[in-house]
């Protein structure tokens, strides 16, 4: 019985309470997401170091998203970000991430040829953030990869705000609208969170 318990233990190995207190990026629930996904076969990046795991994927080109419900129930939101070896060096990728639809971290300009960058974003009392990729110059595939991202819980959960994106509000009426929570970028080259265009139309 003591060597089953032995090996029970090595094999599932007891977290620390720092350990047990994070929750790696791919295993929370997102609410909303377009051209995210988690890479389950791990990466190399353009720098030949690898991850095998805990390794989400967004489109540059297709300018995805993905948003996740906080709830005032965690206290940081902590990341690396690296670019896929295959990427092309033309790429030019824009990185948003919003707080309650705040902007909290921005990245530009980021390619293959740019090292790691690590970002770590205090979520204490935030109801939601959104991360949100552009790649705002080639025009061609290609897409951005969080690693090692982590949220640590709040030792006890905080009020946050109902604060909503005006994409998120629901619609009465609408013709020829489209609502979309993309990044946008305008003629002038500056992003936008999330877009309403109109044809003609109203809503």
């Amino acid at each position: 019985v003591l060597l089953m318990t032995v090996l029970l233990l090595a094999v599932n190995p007891v977290k620390s309470a720092a350990e047990a207190q994070k929750i790696d990026l791919v295993d929370m629930h997102s609410v909303g997401s377009e051209y995210a996904e988690v890479v389950k076969d791990g990466i190399t990046e353009s720098f030949c170091d690898k991850y095998d795991r805990n390794v989400l994927k967004i489109g540059g080109n297709s300018y995805g998203y993905i948003i996740y419900d906080l709830n005032g129930e965690y206290s940081r939101f902590d990341a690396g970000i690296v670019c896929r070896e295959d990427v092309i060096s033309e790429a030019s990728l824009y990185v948003g991430v919003y707080v309650d639809g705040v902007l909290a971290y921005e990245l530009d300009g980021y390619n293959k040829r740019t090292h790691k960058k690590v970002l770590s974003i205090d979520v204490k009392g935030a109801g939601q953030l959104a991360i949100k990729v552009g790649d705002v110059v080639s025009g061609r595939t290609t897409d951005i990869c969080f690693v090692e991202g982590s949220f640590t819980k709040a030792e006890q959960p905080l009020p946050y705000p109902t604060r909503l994106m005006i994409n998120d509000v629901f619609k009465v009426d609408s013709k020829e609208a489209k609502v979309s929570s993309k990044l946008f970028l305008d003629p002038m080259g500056k992003v936008h969170n999330g877009y309403i265009l109109l044809n003609e139309g109203y809503i």
